[in-house]
Parts: structure tokens; C-alpha cells; sequence
């Protein structure tokens, strides 16, 4: 089986999902389906895009050189 590019399970969020938008509030977004959701729901029409994952960032990029 073919690894996925994000690994084989992701959890659906509506945060994730392509049909919804940021808000200024970090725990709802705007779906085109429903309208104000929470961040961490999702419904039927869920569908993940790859572009909208924030990415973790690595503790070892921060230190400093010497």
C-alpha cells in the first residue's frame, strides 16, 4: 500500500477540509456548506486539502549558531 503524503490517517477537521476559510477567531472557521463551524468538526462533504496543514515546526531550527 502507497503511503499517503501527510501519512495514512489524518482526523477530520474542518480547519483542513477545502471547503472552509479562516477566521479571525482560531477555533471557527467559515464553511461554504454550513456556514460558521467549530474548527475541530466536520461533516459529510469533508474533504482534506494538503495546503491548509499548518506544519510542525522543529525544535533544532530555532537555536542559535555558534
Amino acid at each position: 500500500m502507497r503511503m499517503k503524503l501527510y501519512g495514512n490517517h489524518i482526523d477530520p477537521a474542518c480547519v483542513l477540509c477545502r471547503e472552509s476559510r479562516r477566521t479571525k477567531d482560531p477555533n471557527t472557521v467559515l464553511c461554504n456548506k454550513k456556514g460558521a463551524v467549530p474548527a475541530n468538526s466536520h461533516c459529510w462533504s469533508y474533504e482534506y486539502d494538503p495546503l491548509k496543514r499548518m506544519p510542525r515546526t522543529n525544535p533544532g531550527a530555532n537555536a542559535s549558531e555558534e
